[in-house]
């Protein structure tokens, strides 16, 4: 792709581009070697994935989810019976029915992606997203963030520094670039573990600079964290200047990194560590 903004690039289109790097492999340069599989293995089917894109897709983009999520009928998945019912509507919606029932009920929303293109959702989990839509949109903040822009639009750029081609896409962006997130919990101790343990504010430094990029502006990063379980409970957050700075050093030294590897063909793996310290609370 040449270097620009662009729209109507589909979700699996642009996961399975291969001639440019997003967030997801950059965050885990902090072990080359998981980044190094990961490249050589994309787009393996995880199912908290599905949740997560039908609430994106429901609230960024509400026209579009039935061309990605299909409801699945109210029945269990246990007896002979509920599994003929479920081959049934496999077949109607363009699944093979008789080979995916004959495996666990655990595989099947797997499978149905694999064979469609398409995921299954269930009816409380549907009415579970449209509860979390609400939520979002009575929250003055988020609904202001959420409008006046575009959604899911994908930017490519070729850094400067290292040559590589990168690519990201922004949930939202206007005048501000957001970032909706499904979560736990949504209270700011909570979130900031999060924010941590994924490496968001390695991502929206990448995504900030994407922006630049393409635009020329400086556009402020938001997220917009939304609780999966009731009352749903939504809030927005901003990083303070330090958290950003660690996010952009942090980018800067993966992207460094990756470049480097790249070259060599050389992913090393965890580092051994003669004296490990145990945590402090070990000693109280």
């Amino acid at each position: 792709m040449k270097p620009g903004i662009y729209d109507g690039i589909s979700n699996t289109d642009y996961h399975a581009d291969k001639d440019s790097y997003s967030s997801s492999i950059i965050k885990l340069m902090d072990v080359p070697s998981v980044a190094k599989y990961n490249i050589d293995n994309p787009g393996e089917y995880k199912d908290c994935f599905r949740i997560g894109g039908a609430i994106h897709k429901h609230v960024l983009e509400p026209a579009d989810f039935a061309k990605e999520f299909l409801t699945g009928i109210d029945t269990p998945r246990r007896s002979a019976a509920d599994r003929s019912d479920w081959a049934k509507w496999f077949y109607a919606n363009g699944g093979d029915g008789d080979h995916i029932t004959a495996h666990k009920a655990t595989e099947w929303n797997g499978m149905f992606e694999a064979s469609t293109g398409k995921h299954m959702v269930t009816p409380a989990e549907i009415e579970e997203i449209k509860l979390m839509g609400e939520s979002v949109f009575s929250n003055s903040n988020a609904k202001q963030l959420l409008e006046g822009g575009k959604a899911e639009q994908s930017i490519y750029w070729q850094d400067k520094e290292t040559g590589l081609n990168l690519r990201c896409r922004p949930d939202f962006l206007s005048s501000f670039c957001s970032d909706l997130k499904s979560c736990q919990s949504a209270k700011p101790g909570a979130v900031s573990r999060e924010i941590v343990n994924r490496g968001y504010h390695i991502s929206a430094a990448m995504y900030q600079e994407g922006v630049s990029a393409a635009t020329g502006a400086c556009t402020p990063f938001t997220f917009i964290f939304i609780e999966k379980t009731p009352p749903y409970l939504c809030a927005v957050y901003c990083l303070d200047d330090d958290s950003q700075r660690l996010g952009y050093e942090t980018f800067r030294k993966y992207l460094n990194k990756l470049a480097k590897c790249l070259e060599s063909d050389e992913w090393p793996g965890l580092e051994d560590n003669l004296e490990l310290p145990l945590p402090i609370w070990a000693f109280n």
